[in-house]
């Protein structure tokens, strides 16, 4: 597995310039195996990760509440469509604002 970048110790572009020329260098290869395919989804990851702390705006609107909807479900061990199902009661019963912490809900970033 490659070595990941400490989230804390570096900032957002930093992380971005490194996992974008990680992902560039396991991209440009000609032959890549199953292992340096998956390194190259993983840092493509990160980039993306890095890309939306620098811009949230570009997020989906209500993605983040439900981001966090679904982390409380897939801790009580739902997966795929029974997620799903529960992400959507949890919006339609109104009772989802329990679920997100309440810096998120005052609009500050995660």
């Amino acid at each position: 597995m490659p070595r990941m970048l400490d989230r804390e110790s570096l900032s957002a572009e930093e992380r971005l310039d490194k996992s974008t020329a990680r992902a560039l260098d396991h991209l440009g290869r000609t032959r890549l195996n199953n292992v340096q395919r998956n390194h190259a989804k993983l840092w493509s990851m990160e980039a993306a990760h890095a890309v939306f702390e620098l811009h949230p705006d570009l997020r989906e609107e209500g993605s983040l509440l439900r981001y966090f909807v679904a982390k409380e479900g897939r801790k009580s061990g739902l997966r795929g469509a029974a997620l799903t199902a529960f992400v959507e009661s949890e919006f339609s019963a109104g009772t989802w604002w329990h679920l997100v912490p309440e810096s998120v809900l005052k609009g500050e970033s995660k």
